[in-house]
C-alpha cells in the first residue's frame, strides 16, 4: 500500500480522516509547512506533492501531533520532529521485517 492511499486512521480509539493536498495549490492553507492537523475535528492534511519518504515522515508527524494534543502532553514542536524522524527511520529501515497480520 502506498502512503497515499490511507485516508482514515484510528489514533487513540477516534476516526481521522487523511487528506491529501497539492502543497503547491494549497500554499495558504499550508502555511510553509507540509502538513497540518487538527485532533478536534479529527482530521489530518498532508502536502502530497513532496517526495515518498517525506510524506512518510509529515504523516507520521501529524499522527504525533494528534496523539499528543488528545493526551494533553505539551511537547514543543522541535520534540515532536526529533519523534517523527526517529519513527520514520525506524520504519523506513525494518519495513520488511514488520509485518501486521489481521
Amino acid at each position: 500500500m502506498k502512503i497515499e492511499e490511507i485516508n482514515k486512521i484510528k489514533i487513540l480509539g477516534k476516526p481521522y480522516k487523511v487528506v491529501w493536498m497539492d502543497g503547491d495549490k494549497n500554499v495558504d492553507f499550508f502555511e510553509g509547512k507540509l502538513g497540518k492537523s487538527n485532533h478536534i475535528l479529527q482530521i489530518i492534511y498532508i502536502d502530497d506533492a513532496c517526495a515518498d519518504e517525506q510524506k512518510i515522515d509529515t504523516f507520521i508527524h501529524e499522527v504525533l501531533h494528534c496523539i499528543i494534543d488528545n493526551l494533553d502532553l505539551r511537547l514543543e514542536e522541535k520534540q515532536v520532529h526529533a519523534l517523527a524522524c526517529a519513527i520514520t527511520s525506524f520504519i523506513l529501515e525494518n519495513a520488511k521485517n514488520i509485518v501486521f497480520t489481521d
